[in-house]
């Protein structure tokens, strides 16, 4: 078998197996509400968002591009969770609107969500976190 000669202490390639660590997490925790962490992240927003946005507006607060947003919406919207509706003011835009499944689902997800972070924070002091708050920002700044 050949040896990996990839580095894997690379910030990047760490950043990529906390990354998977945490959606593999929160797909099995999510499972029961027949969500994937990617369609419950979307639910969350918009709940925040007080139960609607436009897909555009998905598209620049979750930072996906244009055809990831169509096809989870077009997933969410098989399974009740979601309406996509023409907006009022304007009918080239699409709003994508909670149905009362959607709704209902949000206390499982910001319980699955909070469950993630109490774990993948455990052991580490509130500076520790307000640390790496602070580099993600920095990393996420160069990177722009």
């Amino acid at each position: 078998m050949k040896e990996c000669k990839c580095n894997r202490n690379e910030i990047g390639m760490l950043i990529k197996q906390i990354s998977f660590q945490m959606r593999t997490h929160a797909d099995m925790d999510l499972r029961k509400c027949d969500l994937t962490w990617s369609q419950a992240h979307l639910l969350r927003h918009l709940a925040k968002a007080g139960g609607q946005m436009s897909q555009k507006q998905i598209e620049k607060e979750l930072e996906i591009s244009h055809p990831t947003v169509v096809g989870l919406v077009q997933r969410l919207e098989a399974k009740a969770f979601v309406l996509r509706e023409p907006d009022r003011g304007d009918r080239r835009c699409k709003r994508i609107r909670l149905t009362d499944r959607g709704r209902q689902c949000d206390a499982a997800v910001g319980q699955a969500v909070e469950t993630l972070e109490r774990v993948m924070c455990a052991g580490m002091t509130s500076e520790e976190q307000r640390t790496l708050r602070r580099l993600r920002d920095l990393g996420k700044m160069h990177m722009a």
